[in-house]
């Protein structure tokens, strides 16, 4: 089952289409067959059959559309090991509420494990986490930096504004900068 809290029986998209198709082809073949001779049963089966199904596969259509925006989503932010919440709603070409909402359907879902780290505004990819490195001072003015970096990653100093290159695994390192 779908875990959508806009959806309205909390079904899958296909579930929908399949159901309102069924529906579509039982309440036309009456409609079609019988309805010129009784025009009853023709509007009974309009109205309370043919439209209500038509409705159904719409919105089976709309909500299969949801689901593949989310799942754009989730593999969108699984190519980043981190990645600024501003610049993922950017990217992803749409507001930054609508994004953040994505990206938590994606992770509640399951399409994508992570979470947003809210001291730096960015969502983190949770396989990413331990590859991270604490970084204590900055090598050039020896202030306390105390963040959070990957391996490789260059950052500026918010003090000084120099450029902090986070070294790759297995290099040698000053204890005081890395820990």
């Amino acid at each position: 089952m779908g875990d959508s809290s806009d959806d309205l029986l909390g079904l899958d998209a296909w579930v929908y289409l399949v159901m309102g198709g069924f529906f579509l082809v039982f309440f036309l073949f009456p409609f079609s067959a019988i309805g010129s001779a009784i025009p009853e049963l023709s509007l009974v089966c309009l109205f309370g059959g043919v439209v209500p199904s038509a409705g159904i596969v719409l919105y089976g259509a709309y909500r299969w559309a949801v689901e593949r925006h989310v799942r754009a989503l989730a593999a969108m932010a699984q190519t980043y090991r981190r990645i600024k919440l501003d610049e993922f709603a950017r990217r992803a070409g749409t507001t930054r509420l609508k994004s953040d909402q994505g990206l938590a359907q994606a992770v509640k879902r399951g399409y994508v494990k992570g979470f947003v780290d809210r001291a730096s505004d960015e969502f983190v990819v949770q396989e990413a986490v331990a590859q991270q490195v604490f970084v204590a001072k900055c090598p050039t003015c020896g202030a306390q930096v105390d963040r959070w970096a990957f391996p490789e990653e260059r950052f500026p100093c918010p003090y000084c504004g120099a450029g902090i290159l986070v070294p790759p695994p297995g290099a040698a390192v000053s204890p005081a900068t890395f820990r």
